[in-house]
């Protein structure tokens, strides 16, 4: 039997499993479990969606603390000269503008950069890295964050439970 076929040779039919009903019944389920598990599946989608949005406010909330934002806020160093017109690494707003959410899976999200020099800055705070014939402190503005992933945490079971409840 091949996975997109039934044993009586019909194909699935995506919409005759959302909507359960007679199909439900024939293969056995009930139509209470098919549409709960409808309504999951669309949760997931919308969740992947704002994970990805949540972690980009992240970034952008980190630029505007001049931190990181983790259990408690990683500052940032100092530049050695003072320029109090414009927030640390911020001179063109490039690297700022530049975040974006680039991947959305059924399980994953992912949030670049294709800035060259985003690397050189987005290191733990207080490391220094050689970049040419300059060194640059630390300054992490992406990376895992405890307080997101606490807030992504509770937004999915949050999410989910509701779900549960249709």
């Amino acid at each position: 039997m091949n996975w997109s076929e039934r044993t009586d040779g019909n194909r699935f039919n995506k919409t005759t499993v959302v909507q359960g009903g007679a199909y439900a019944m024939r293969m056995g389920i009930s139509a209470a479990f098919a549409r709960k598990s409808s309504a999951v599946r669309r949760e997931l989608n919308w969740l992947t969606h704002r994970m990805g949005n949540m972690a980009k406010d992240h970034v952008d909330a980190n630029f505007r603390a001049e931190s990181f934002i983790d259990d408690t806020p990683k500052r940032w160093p100092d530049r050695k000269r003072k320029v109090k017109s414009r927030p640390i690494l911020v001179k063109t707003g490039k690297l700022k503008n530049s975040i974006r959410v680039t991947n959305r899976t059924r399980n994953s999200v992912s949030i670049t950069t294709p800035v060259s020099y985003a690397g050189v800055h987005n290191r733990p705070v207080g490391e220094m890295k050689q970049y040419g014939p300059w060194r640059y402190p630390g300054r992490q503005f992406m990376g895992h964050s405890r307080q997101l992933a606490d807030a992504t945490h509770k937004m999915i079971i949050t999410r989910l439970n509701t779900a549960m409840q249709v």
